[in-house]
């Protein structure tokens, strides 16, 4: 009870105990989707003057588009959905390739590599920063 208590207190929306019942879990998370569809479902992210459309896994500026694989997407879609916020390479390793995952951290930073070169593209290149030890942070870049 003193660690739901906990939980809530230091910022959690929900506390869910062990064992976790999936009917109780998929329930929680129409409640929550219900609260704020929005953000759980966004088609197009703004990162300054560029569009960003993960489920088509593009990039588009003007009449300029450019493709990007589906994890540099998954990527590039965890950090701006948490902009301004330092995103952990743990947190990338479990959202993009999950729990049971058979890939090294350095895997992240060749998949940042080749969005940033691919922003490059739009001069927004920067918009992407290591945060160094830590993992990285998208910034809302204006162009």
């Amino acid at each position: 009870m003193q660690s739901r208590v906990q939980a809530l207190d230091n910022g959690a929306d929900d506390y869910m105990p062990k064992p976790v019942e999936n009917e109780e879990l998929m329930a929680r998370i129409r409640a929550l989707y219900r609260r704020n569809p929005e953000v759980y479902n966004t088609s197009e992210f703004i990162i300054g003057a560029l569009s960003f459309y993960p489920e088509q896994c593009l990039i588009k500026q003007g009449g300029n588009q450019v493709a990007l694989t589906l994890k540099e997407s998954m990527i590039l879609e965890l950090l701006t959905k948490n902009i301004n916020q330092v995103v952990t390479k743990e947190q990338l390793l479990q959202r993009v390739w999950g729990f049971n995952h058979d890939v090294e951290i350095n895997n992240i930073e060749v998949y940042i590599s080749h969005l940033r070169k691919k922003l490059k593209a739009f001069q927004a290149d920067g918009c992407i920063q290591t945060v160094r030890g830590v993992g990285y942070c998208c910034l809302d870049i204006k162009n």
